[in-house]
């Protein structure tokens, strides 16, 4: 009778198919099994393992000998064989160039070849292993090429690997310590609804959660469903539902510390450092972080996000691989004001790749490519997060200001209007629908709307500086002075705010209110040219001609080459020195 070797220690017959361990259980050496023997798939010699356990296992259980040969640790480790067979479906071994930097590359690519989650990638048998294991020691480049970069799968697009099935976990009769029983794979109809979700987490990731939810109502013991499920519920908004789902993975669950990681990402998200929860999800993240898991290496990456400590979550998150790390590093460069926005669009690029869409990140890709100045991606990135989450008003909020610079203002207010009627009492919306009415030169509908969006946030310096200019545009100084001078109570050293005050002083007489304006910008801007141009032109008026031309003069060598007022204060700095002339004195 022939046998086909499967796993080392482990034979099945051929003729017969029988198996040597009962059905349903999980074949092989945890350490050394390939995901398709942790998942139970049946043998598949007829078509040479391009499905089923086959000749792509036994080099899986190869390259797991390689890698320890060459890293002195075995690819996947964990305190109970239940946690290592977690390991071999869900994740990634630490890439071999950080644990030895002097193996070649060539080295490298082959294990990682043989470690590839996806058999069809793999070396199709030990015949072809050891042709480029050949090949290397020749000096030549492997034949096997990667798929891509390397990085650890998703818990998103690896859960769906672990759906078709999973270790069920049972409590010891003694110690109560986890110990893998069997597999407990999935029914044919609930393997169906899972394998109908990963089908729509494109297109409908909504309905693609409710199918896990009967399958869950059917199987509730598959804890990866109930990660996956999370994830597809947070990525449409749906929060609370998402943390209610991780919130069931029981701390028995080799997902526990997942879920949790998964629970605390939500909250920082949603919460930002504000409130009860705040400080409740910072002494879980700071439980989290202790250890040596990735769990735990994310959750001190995530606290140096939340204390806005940028270059420590940089140092912490750069070696992490998968989409959670991704996440936090776009976060990162979107939110440090000295952050690099191309660097946060790469990293949301890379969460958007790993298989859920998150609408979130479609809606923080959007923002960097803003800053990047590619409004037209920006508006394609918030229209991909609106089409997921179709109630997302941040997403609403981004597009109308796109489309305004687009010089498409009344799409814009289409969008902040929609936006409103999601969130009525958001001062931000009604902040930004002035900014479109001003665009539109509605100013008495734009002054009425900064003025609902201060009604709501009084301290918002953003509303009063707009209101201020929208009343300028009106005719309306002295109201304009009103709400510069509340702005300089909320941030009282910004030049910038001193200088427009100064100006409405002038539009209405108050020269010396004006003067000491541009005096205290000055004071804090030394090189600042529009109010060096603006006392100038105060001083040219008041006849202090003499100082109105060093201040013109100045401005001119401070200020920029494409500065708007160059040419006006060549004209002015022309006619002081005229008038000097004429009096018999000057420059």
């Amino acid at each position: 009778m022939g046998c086909f070797l499967t796993d080392f220690g482990l034979a099945k017959s051929v003729a017969t198919g029988s198996r040597l361990t009962h059905a349903g259980e999980a074949l092989g050496t945890p350490a050394y099994m390939s995901p398709e023997q942790a998942r139970g798939e049946p043998l598949d010699a007829a078509r040479g393992g391009v499905s089923g356990v086959g000749p792509a296992s036994d080099v899986w259980s190869l390259g797991c000998v390689l890698y320890e040969m060459v890293a002195g640790r075995q690819p996947f480790e964990g305190g109970t064989a239940a946690a290592v067979v977690g390991q071999v479906l869900v994740s990634e071994p630490p890439p071999l160039g950080r644990l030895r930097e002097d193996l070649p590359r060539a080295i490298r690519t082959v294990v990682r070849v043989c470690l590839l989650k996806n058999l069809r990638r793999r070396y199709g048998d030990a015949g072809a292993l050891r042709g480029d294991l050949e090949r290397v020691l020749r000096g030549e480049r492997p034949r096997a090429r990667l798929p891509g970069a390397w990085r650890r799968r998703t818990a998103a697009a690896a859960l769906a690997v672990a759906a078709a099935a999973w270790a069920a976990v049972a409590t010891g009769p003694e110690g109560g310590s986890q110990v893998p029983t069997q597999v407990r794979v999935p029914g044919p109809r609930t393997g169906a609804l899972a394998a109908k979700a990963r089908a729509l987490w494109r297109s409908d990731p909504g309905g693609a959660a409710d199918l896990l939810r009967r399958a869950l109502e059917q199987e509730p013991w598959q804890d990866p469903w109930r990660l996956e499920r999370g994830l597809l519920l947070w990525s449409v908004g749906r929060t609370a539902g998402a943390r209610s789902e991780w919130g069931s993975v029981g701390p028995e669950s080799p997902h526990f510390a997942r879920a949790r990681l998964y629970g605390l990402l939500a909250t920082a998200f949603e919460q930002g450092r504000s409130g009860i929860g705040a400080g409740l999800a910072e002494s879980e993240m700071r439980a989290l972080a202790e250890g040596d898991t990735s769990e735990s290496q994310l959750a001190r990456g995530l606290l140096a996000c939340w204390k806005e400590e940028w270059a420590a979550a940089r140092a912490v998150l750069r070696p992490i691989l998968g989409w959670e790390a991704s996440l936090l590093r776009a976060y990162v460069e979107i939110t440090d004001p000295s952050g690099d926005p191309g660097r946060a669009e790469a990293e949301f690029t890379a969460v958007l790749e790993e298989g859920i869409p998150f609408a979130w990140a479609h809606n923080g890709r959007g923002m960097a490519r803003v800053s990047l100045g590619r409004l037209g991606e920006a508006a394609e990135d918030f229209t991909s997060a609106l089409r997921l989450r179709a109630d997302y008003g941040e997403a609403l909020n981004n597009r109308a200001a796109v489309r305004r610079l687009e010089s498409n203002p009344a799409a814009a207010l289409e969008d902040i209007d929609a936006a409103l009627r999601l969130d009525p009492e958001n001062a931000s919306y009604w902040d930004s629908r002035g900014v479109i009415l001003h665009s539109l030169g509605r100013l008495t509908d734009a002054i009425a709307s900064f003025t609902e969006a201060l009604r709501r946030r009084p301290d918002s310096w953003h509303a009063l500086n707009n209101r201020a200019m929208t009343r300028m545009d009106a005719g309306d100084p002295e109201g304009a002075v009103t709400d510069w001078t509340s702005y300089l109570r909320i941030k009282p050293q910004d030049p910038r705010i001193l200088n427009s005050r100064g100006i409405a002083r002038m539009t209405q007489g108050d020269d010396q209110g004006a003067l000491a304006d541009y005096e205290e910008a000055l004071g804090l801007q030394p090189d600042y040219p529009e109010a060096l141009f603006n006392r100038g032109l105060l001083r040219s008026r008041s006849g202090r001609l003499e100082d109105a031309i060093e201040d013109f003069l100045r401005a001119l060598r401070v200020a920029p080459p494409d500065w708007q007022d160059r040419e006006r204060a060549e004209g002015l700095l022309a006619e002081a020195r005229a008038s000097l002339s004429a009096r018999g004195g000057g420059r």
